[in-house]
C-alpha cells in the first residue's frame, strides 16, 4: 500500500496523537505501507528552539531532529486502516540513525516512512518503520528505524532474537556527567517535540499504562548524548533499557564508542554507541 502525501496537508502531532489513543484493535497487525511526504521542509522555529534546549548547533540539522520532525509522518501512518493496531500504551524500544550528508535546515526534501518488519515476540507485539529523507537529486541524506512494543499476552511466541549491536555496559563511571530531568522540563521537551505522549506528561494516564509515575522522553535522552558529542556522528543507536520515572537523576556517560544514560546506581536506562 503507498501513500504520497504534500507535507502541508500533514495534519499535526496532537489531533493525530489523540486519535490514535483511541485506537484499538485486537489484530495487531500492519499491511505493508509505504508513506511518501513530498515538499518536506523542516519548521525552522522548532529546529532552533529544540537545538537551543538540547545544546545543538543549529547550523545543520541534528539527526535525531529527524525523527522529531516526522512524528506527524509516524502518526499520520499508524493512524491508517490498513494499521489494526491499538496504540495505547506503545513502548518506543530502539532507535537508529545513519547520516550520509549534512542535512541543511532549509532545503526542500522527500520523506519516506515504511514499514519494515513486524513479529509477535512473548512481550507482545513488534515492529519497525524506517523512514529516509531524500534531496531533490534523490540522494538519501539520512535514515532512521525505529522499533516499537505493543504489549500482548503472547505465552506461545518466540522471544525476539538479540539485535547485533555494538551496546555494552559502562566502564568508567567516574568520568560521568549528572543531569536532571524533571517533570517541567519534559513537559518543554513535549511543546517543542510536539510529543503529547501522556505517559511523559500526565500522573494519572502514566499509571493507567503501568507507571506510578510520568517517565522522561526517549527521544530527549537520546538528544542529549548526542548534544555532547564532539563530532557529527554517521551512525548511532540506541536501546531504551528501562523508564526513568520523573523527576529523575541520571548519569551521562561515554566511553569509546559507547553512549549511556544510566541511574545513579549504573543500570542503563538508554544505551548506544556511534561512529563517527
Amino acid at each position: 500500500m503507498n501513500i504520497t502525501i504534500n507535507s502541508s496537508d500533514l495534519p499535526n502531532s496532537a489531533p493525530l496523537l489523540a486519535k490514535a489513543m483511541l485506537k484499538s484493535n485486537k489484530q495487531n497487525k500492519i499491511e505493508n505501507i509505504q508513506l511518501v511526504v513530498t515538499g518536506f521542509r523542516f519548521n525552522q522555529s522548532q529546529l532552533e528552539n529544540y537545538c537551543h534546549f538540547l545544546g545543538f548547533n543549529s547550523d545543520i540539522v541534528p539527526v535525531p531532529f529527524l525523527f522529531v520532525a516526522t512524528q506527524p509522518a509516524q502518526l499520520f501512518l499508524l493512524n491508517q486502516e490498513a494499521a489494526k493496531l491499538t496504540l495505547r500504551g506503545i513502548v518506543h524500544r530502539y532507535i537508529s540513525f545513519e547520516s550520509f550528508a549534512a542535512i541543511k535546515p532549509t532545503e526542500e526534501y522527500s520523506f519516506s516512512l515504511t514499514v519494515t518488519d513486524q513479529i509477535n515476540i512473548d512481550k507482545g507485539f513488534e515492529f519497525e518503520l524506517t523512514g529516509e529523507l531524500t534531496s531533490q537529486r534523490g540522494q538519501c541524506v539520512a535514515r532512521y528505524q525505529s522499533r516499537y512494543l505493543i504489549r500482548t499476552r503472547q505465552s506461545t511466541a518466540p522471544k525476539r532474537p538479540q539485535k547485533n549491536t555494538q551496546f555494552a555496559s559502562p566502564t568508567n563511571l567516574r568520568h560521568a556527567i549528572k543531569t536532571v530531568i524533571t517533570p517541567k522540563m519534559s513537559r518543554r521537551y513535549a511543546n517543542i517535540s510536539g510529543d503529547y505522549n501522556p505517559i511523559h506528561l500526565c500522573s494519572l494516564l502514566s499509571r493507567l499504562f503501568g507507571y506510578k509515575k510520568p517517565i522522561a522522553h526517549g527521544m530527549y535522552m537520546v538528544g542529549q548524548l548526542m548534544a555532547d558529542l564532539d563530532a557529527p556522528v554517521k551512525k548511532a543507536a540506541f536501546e531504551f533499557n528501562r523508564p526513568a520515572l520523573l523527576p529523575t537523576e541520571l548519569l551521562m556517560v561515554k566511553d569509546s564508542n559507547m553512549l549511556m544514560m544510566t541511574s545513579e546506581s549504573g543500570k542503563p536506562v538508554v544505551s548506544g554507541y556511534m561512529e563517527n
